[in-house]
């Protein structure tokens, strides 16, 4: 779906995929960059956090979170 620019068909399939198997982490990283790109941060916010929270210490991801999180706090 993401090769043919369907993003909410992927989205839809990510979501019942961690619905039937919750810990799967590559699924929550996949999760939040779909919920970004759709622009929807406090989502993709909660995908990240989850995944770090699966996997444990990822310095690119927590950056990145990190900077979600301010980005998000400009726009409120």
């Amino acid at each position: 779906h993401i090769q043919l620019a369907q993003l909410p068909q992927a989205l839809e399939n990510i979501k019942k995929c961690l619905e039937i198997h919750p810990s799967f982490d590559k699924g929550w990283l996949f999760y939040a960059s779909l919920h970004e790109k759709e622009g929807k941060l406090q989502e993709a916010i909660n995908g990240y956090t989850t995944f770090l929270e699966l996997t444990g210490k990822n310095t690119e991801i927590e950056k990145h979170l990190y900077a979600l999180t301010l980005r998000r706090k400009q726009i409120e």
